[in-house]
Formats: structure tokens, C-alpha cells, sequence
């Protein structure tokens, strides 16, 4: 995987030294080694990896905080248990969640989610720092090592209560529904530290974690990443990456294990920008081919049967966003995104 991120992201900065206006290679924010830009101007976004200081960390719960703390724009005639700017992109991803996901809409609209989210931590709160990601690969898939997890000060909080439970069923619904059953985890309890305790939404947020580390370390190590990313194909990729996203999800579990309301629980956040690095690479190997690859139908699964998608299919965030077409979305260094991966 490493290889290939160098390889994608020496491609991009090609790509960006050409250009003398927009998004460019003087102004372009790139992940570095593991080492962020300390602040974001204008328009930029900062991507960067889970291993950010401690001051880094607080400053960016501090900002999820912010959102949880400010007015929805969603009214309650649309979504009435939405409370805050946070709940509001969680209200966006529940009024969507049966269709963007398992079809064409998957990559681009979660980048668009990914990227309105981070700009209202930037515009409405203040926050300057970069915005971490979850790359499931490290740590030999002990979850609990790595700092935003591990329910020191300055992370997300840790796994729930150990507390006896039997396997967890989840539902997809596809047309008819599908149900998936995975095996207890590690906690299954109530979170008892981190800053999002107590909880305040009445929308279904997070209040109970189950890391299954034995999941993540069987599905998502560096070999099935970079096997993934090593895809000569988008239908290809997908294959892998369906599996890293909804592993990534389950290794969580709590609220990870709801198809509709799991971005009520900040981790998916960082689990979903490591969705957008794993395609950003992928893209950058070959950018000029790959941005505009689309693939998948409008519907979840493909149930109940419908056309293809292509680089015009429209999609929005509702009151986090207007509509924009999945070619609008293709690109990190293009229209209102200037990010890349080092």
C-alpha cells in the first residue's frame, strides 16, 4: 500500500505543477509521513492519518463538540429528533442511506458527505487542524491501540462495557431485505469515557461500542488494502472495498451495525475518510482514466433492477448541500477540492 500511495501521489503533484490557477502544488494540501499541515485557508482541506498529537486530537473533538452544540438547519417536519448541526448530517445520510450505498452513488456521495462535514467543523467552528483518518491496517488490528480509540483524553472514547451478548443481526434492505449475522465482540456496553458522553440527540447516536478486533485483523490488514487499491478496474475495487467498508463498520460495532444511523457516531468519520484515501489512491495510479470511472445502478443492490449510473448522476446532502453530478465529485484537486494524499 505504501508503494502505491507514493506512486499516486507523485502522479497527482505532476498533475498539479502544470496547472497555474485553482487548485495547484503551492497551495494543494498534502498528508505527509504522518505529519498534517497545522491549519487549512480558504477553501483547502486538510486529510491526514489517525496519528496526530494530543493537543491535535482535543482540538478536533473540541469541533465535533461545536456541531453538536449549534442549531440544526434540518427542519423538524423533515427530521424531528435532529437537534444540532451534527444531527444534521446524520439526518442526511438516514433520508438517503437506501440508495447510496451498494450502488453508483457509494464513492462520490460519502466524499461530498466527507467533505461538507469537515467544512462545517472549518467555517462554523473554527476548527484549523486536520481531520484524521482510520487506517484499519495498523496496529495488527487492536483497535484500543490507537489513539482515537483508546479512551485516553483526546479520543473518540473506547470500546463499551464488557457485558455477555450473543451475535448481532444486521439488516440490509435491499428489495427483499438481506440480513447479515456477525459474532459478538469485545464489549457490547455502554461507553462510559470520551467527550461525547452523555449524548444529547434524540436521533439514535452513539452511547455503546463492541470492538470485534479478531473481524478487522481477519479482513482488513495491509494485504487486503493493497490488493484492493491494486485493482485494474472500478468494478474490481468495489468488490474490495465493499468488504473493507462494511468490515470497518462491524469491527466498531454499536451503532457502526446500522446501515441508516451510523454517522451519528463520529468514528464514522474517520472510518469513511480512509474510504476516500483508499479511492484517491486508487484514482491517482492512473487519474486522467480513472476519475471519471463510475459504477453500480441507481438502486441499493440493484434491487429492484435499475439503469446504470453514469459521471452525470445528481446527488445531494439535502440542508448540508445542493445538488452536484458524480463527475463534480470525481476529483480531490478539482471545484470546491484541493486535497490530496502524500
Amino acid at each position: 500500500m505504501d508503494a502505491y500511495q507514493a506512486e499516486s501521489s507523485a502522479n497527482m503533484k505532476a498533475i498539479l505543477a502544470n496547472r497555474t490557477s485553482g487548485c495547484m502544488l503551492d497551495n494543494v494540501i498534502v498528508k505527509r509521513n504522518g505529519k498534517c499541515h497545522d491549519s487549512i485557508t480558504g477553501s483547502l482541506l486538510t486529510i491526514c492519518r489517525n496519528a496526530l498529537s494530543l493537543t491535535e486530537r482535543i482540538a478536533y473533538t473540541d469541533a465535533v463538540l461545536c456541531l453538536k452544540s449549534k442549531d440544526p438547519l434540518t427542519p423538524p417536519s423533515v427530521s424531528p429528533g435532529t437537534l444540532s448541526r451534527f444531527d444534521d448530517f446524520q439526518a442526511t445520510h438516514v433520508n438517503q442511506s437506501s440508495w447510496v450505498h451498494w450502488s453508483v452513488y457509494f464513492l462520490p456521495w460519502h466524499r461530498y458527505l466527507m467533505h461538507s462535514y469537515q467544512t462545517a467543523l472549518r467555517d462554523e467552528c473554527g476548527y484549523t487542524g486536520s481531520h484524521p483518518y482510520w487506517d484499519w491496517s495498523l496496529n495488527g488490528g487492536n483497535i484500543s491501540a490507537q489513539a482515537m480509540f483508546s479512551g485516553a483524553v483526546g479520543s473518540l472514547g473506547s470500546n463499551g462495557l464488557a457485558v455477555p451478548h450473543g451475535p448481532v443481526t444486521l439488516t440490509i434492505p435491499s428489495s427483499p431485505p438481506r440480513f447479515a449475522q456477525v459474532p459478538a465482540g469485545t464489549g457490547g456496553g455502554c461507553i462510559t469515557n470520551g467527550p461525547f458522553i452523555p449524548l444529547s440527540s434524540t436521533i439514535p447516536s452513539v452511547s455503546r461500542e463492541d470492538f470485534r478486533p479478531t473481524n478487522l485483523m481477519a479482513n482488513s490488514q495491509y494485504a487486503n488494502v493493497t490488493s484492493t487499491i491494486a485493482s485494474a478496474n472500478l468494478d474490481t475495487f468495489m468488490v474490495g472495498m465493499n468488504g473493507l467498508h462494511g468490515n470497518g463498520h462491524t469491527s466498531i460495532g454499536g451503532l457502526q451495525g446500522d446501515l441508516f444511523t451510523s454517522n451519528g457516531d463520529p468514528v464514522f468519520y474517520l472510518h469513511h475518510a480512509q474510504v476516500d484515501r483508499v479511492w484517491s489512491i486508487w484514482q491517482g495510479l492512473d487519474f486522467e482514466n480513472r476519475k471519471n470511472q463510475v459504477t453500480g445502478t441507481l438502486t441499493l443492490m440493484n434491487t429492484p433492477p435499475s439503469e446504470l449510473g453514469t459521471i452525470d448522476t445528481v446527488m445531494d446532502l439535502g440542508f448540508n448541500g445542493g445538488s452536484k453530478t458524480a463527475g463534480d465529485l470525481a476529483s480531490t484537486i478539482d471545484g470546491d477540492m484541493c486535497y490530496i494524499y502524500g
